[in-house]
């Protein structure tokens, strides 16, 4: 009786041939369904990566454009062509003006790198390239927060004295640590009132003097009296005494082609940059630089947004002949003469992610951008953002 139990027992034992390799089969299908699954959430994981990184950087210029826009001509002037806004035509400024809206180029050439092989010709509701970038200059006081009183100029008409003890002047530049607290900090009073920037003096009865710094000192305690030294004499009509000082900055919106990192990096070949950039009043594409360690360094010169595809900036501006607010495309006369007349600014943004996915086929400008030949585009993330700038509307010129 036990020995037929046991051999009983030793038939119901393991498993056949058959069954193992069912088992297998069914468990390599589970894995593989797994596996594929878990690639497929990886990838869309590392594409929603890219995606968020994108649209964070956009936001982030957007931001940073919209504060300078609105900041255009602020302790500037919308333009000295007004009657009554300069008391002598500003010698330093191209073409003996100075705007808000300093220059401005629609449809300026492409970078070489935004699309090297012409893969997108998609037009916008203008019928211009969508993949397309504009220029644009401002000037403003991007600087300080303020303007300095109580000024007078030398007989001479070259040297601005400036006096430390007015509460805006020792806000700025007055040291508050180590060793020289209650002296002039020459060092940030000398990168405000930087050599080749424009200044603007401001004469009690409304009119400017625009002038360009040669050297400035400044130098005791607080309560003495700085000075800026200009390389555009001012003319003996102009009585600036007990006006104001402000240093104005020539910015430099553009987009252009990025220095690769490494050659072998093709991506890295085809990315475009949108620039802030502080440039020279009587130069516009040469940068202001100032003395640093011996050499010379750019003031201000950096990447606002990496791998932009569109930069397209529109205004609305005043219609003179039916004082109405129409939308005008600026134009090269219009931003010359009238920069007074604008009112608004309309920024169209667009950012694509660094790199082509081959499962990507939808052909929307919005949407997909080909870096190359074949199947597959690389996502694009577009903001558009309308504003009013203050310093030139307030002022309300006609």
């Amino acid at each position: 009786m036990t020995m037929n139990r046991h051999k009983q027992s030793n038939g119901r034992a393991g498993f056949t041939l058959l069954e193992v390799m069912v088992s297998l089969t069914v468990g390599g299908i589970a894995l593989g369904s797994i596996y594929a699954v878990g690639a497929a959430s990886t990838r869309h994981f590392r594409e929603q990566q890219r995606i968020s990184a994108a649209q964070t950087s956009l936001r982030s210029a957007m931001a940073t454009l919209k504060h300078d826009f609105q900041r255009a001509g602020y302790l500037s002037t919308p333009n000295t062509n007004q009657t009554g806004q300069a008391c002598a035509p500003p010698a330093t400024a191209q073409d003996g003006w100075v705007g808000a809206v300093n220059g401005y180029t629609r449809n300026a050439p492409k970078p070489t790198k935004l699309d090297p092989e012409n893969l997108n010709t998609v037009k916008d509701a203008n019928g211009e390239d969508f993949f397309s970038v504009d220029r644009v200059w401002l000037t403003g006081n991007y600087s300080t927060s303020g303007e300095y009183p109580n000024i007078s100029v030398v007989s001479d008409g070259w040297v601005v004295n400036v006096p430390m003890g007015w509460q805006s002047f020792q806000r700025d530049f007055t040291e508050w640590t180590g060793t020289g607290v209650g002296t002039c900090n020459s060092a940030v009073f000398e990168s405000v009132f930087a050599v080749d920037r424009l200044v603007r003096l401001h004469a009690q009865n409304g009119t400017f003097f625009f002038a360009r710094v040669a050297s400035t000192t400044c130098a005791g305690n607080a309560t003495g009296t700085a000075t800026v030294t200009l390389q555009d004499q001012l003319p003996a009509h102009c009585n600036m005494d007990g006006g104001w000082i402000a240093p104005v900055n020539t910015m430099y919106y553009h987009v252009e082609d990025a220095a690769a990192a490494r050659e072998e990096d093709d991506l890295q070949q085809r990315t475009t940059v949108l620039r802030r950039s502080e440039v020279m009043p009587t130069a516009r594409t040469t940068l202001l630089e100032t003395a640093a360690g011996g050499s010379r360094v750019a003031v201000e010169d950096r990447s606002l947004l990496d791998y932009v595809v569109r930069f397209k900036v529109d205004f609305l501006m005043l219609d003179d002949a039916n004082r109405r607010i129409s939308y005008v495309p600026m134009i090269d006369t219009e931003w010359r003469d009238a920069p007074h007349r604008v009112r608004a600014a309309i920024i169209d943004l667009a950012v694509r992610t660094p790199h082509q996915e081959s499962d990507f086929t939808q052909d929307v400008p919005t949407a997909a951008f080909k870096l190359y030949t074949g199947k597959g585009a690389a996502r694009v993330r577009r903001l558009r953002a309308e504003m009013l700038l203050p310093n030139i509307a307030d002022r309300n010129l006609q």
